[in-house]
């Protein structure tokens, strides 16, 4: 898998072929999109979706041009879409393909969690970059967080819950409803004209975020606990005692 990608651009560099450096990702994805088929393996659907991405990336970079902020915000609103798309696909196709050995590797969990982080980390920058900036309204990057947040709450409660991926769709949560609060501190620190006590009520509330940080923290925790289903822990318990039971049986036989 690797070599065809150092292949392809050895190719581009010895015949001096002029392709652009995202014909080089999207060929190299295309290439060994037929190995990640075969293959049966998440790690390889994953490295695909990174290579699609990539190529889109600079694809739009060097063929669109995009132009002041507006045309990055589009870039990762664009990006946001692959990972998310990915992400419902591979969601999608362990729900309805069905259980046999060819598809067992869709029951992996770490793919999803790995393109519902990469997917709402741009969404929730440019979100949280939107509380301080009010000259416009980022309206892609706000609908690509509420549809993330939304996507992990689904997902995670589908068939067998999903705590890792519960807490990756609270996290953006978490972020911007600090930002709008911070924003809010800033504004009444900067209306106090007398400079001691502005000092003190800075201080005052550098202790009140901390407390926010440490209450967020716990509420998460809570909303945890209180989005699994009961038994879940004892199921999962039981469900690998019962792997390593039969682990044990063919390890015997």
């Amino acid at each position: 898998w690797l070599l065809t990608g150092g292949l392809l651009a050895l190719i581009g560099q010895t015949y001096q072929t002029g392709a652009d450096p995202y014909q080089l990702f999207v060929g190299w994805a295309a290439c060994t999109l037929p190995w990640a088929v075969a293959g049966r393996m998440p790690v390889l659907w994953v490295l695909q979706s990174a290579l699609w991405t990539m190529g889109f990336g600079l694809w739009v970079v060097q063929v669109i041009g995009p132009s002041g902020d507006s045309g990055m915000r589009a870039l990762v609103d664009g990006v946001a879409l692959i990972l998310y798309g990915a992400w419902v696909l591979w969601e999608v196709a362990g729900a309805l393909l069905p259980e046999v050995p060819a598809t067992s590797f869709l029951k992996t969990r770490w793919p999803a969690r790995v393109w519902a982080f990469a997917g709402l980390s741009g969404p929730t920058v440019l979100a949280a970059g939107n509380v301080w900036e009010h000259r416009d309204f980022f309206v892609g990057a706000w609908l690509l967080l509420l549809a993330g947040i939304a996507l992990c709450a689904a997902a995670g409660r589908a068939v067998r819950v999903d705590r890792p991926l519960l807490g990756i769709g609270m996290l953006p949560i978490f972020v911007v409803s600090s930002s709008i609060i911070a924003k809010v501190l800033f504004e009444v620190v900067e209306s106090i004209d007398d400079n001691f006590i502005q000092s003190l009520v800075a201080s005052l509330f550098m202790l009140m975020g901390g407390a926010i940080v440490v209450g967020e923290g716990a509420l998460g925790l809570w909303l945890l606990r209180l989005l699994a289903p009961e038994g879940s822990d004892a199921e999962d318990k039981a469900g690998s005692g019962v792997g390593g039971a039969q682990g044990g049986g063919h390890a015997a036989a």
